[in-house]
Order: structure tokens, then sequence, then C-alpha cells
């Protein structure tokens, strides 16, 4: 994570998920306190909560779409 002066402002610059996130803020205080709550949060895996139910998403509609008969027919769907 990173904290700069972006302008008139301050910048937080991290990454998340592989997709870089950024915030301003009026004051480098604030910016600084934004970047321990995330990092605080990172730590205990509080902000990466939202993306986990994603994940459940996803793999429900994945069983479903090999669950499916013109797909189990293809050549390239290999069965474990």
């Amino acid at each position: 994570m990173t904290v700069r002066q972006f302008g008139d402002g301050w910048q937080v610059d991290f990454y998340a998920y592989g997709e870089r996130k950024r915030k301003v803020f009026p004051t480098k205080r604030d910016a600084t306190a934004y970047e321990g709550k995330m990092k605080a949060a990172i730590r205990e895996n509080r902000f990466f909560d939202v993306k986990q139910e994603a994940f459940q998403i996803f793999k429900e509609l994945s069983k479903w779409y090999l669950s499916l008969e013109d797909v189990k027919r293809k050549k390239s769907l290999r069965e474990r």
C-alpha cells in the first residue's frame, strides 16, 4: 500500500484481487488512517468476504454447467 500526494489531496493506492484500488483524501492524516483500516481488514479477512461469496456462486454455476448433457458429451471435457 502506498500513500502519496495527488494533486491537492493524498492518494491511497493498493491492489486487491489483482485490481488496483485507489482513493483520494483531502489530508494525509485521513489517507494514512484509511490505509491502516484497509491493512487491518485484509489481515482479518474482512476486506475479502464479499468476494468469497462470489467464489461460492461460481462453484455452484460451474457444477451446474458441467452437469449438462451437452457438456458431458464433449471430447474436451476431462473426467476426474
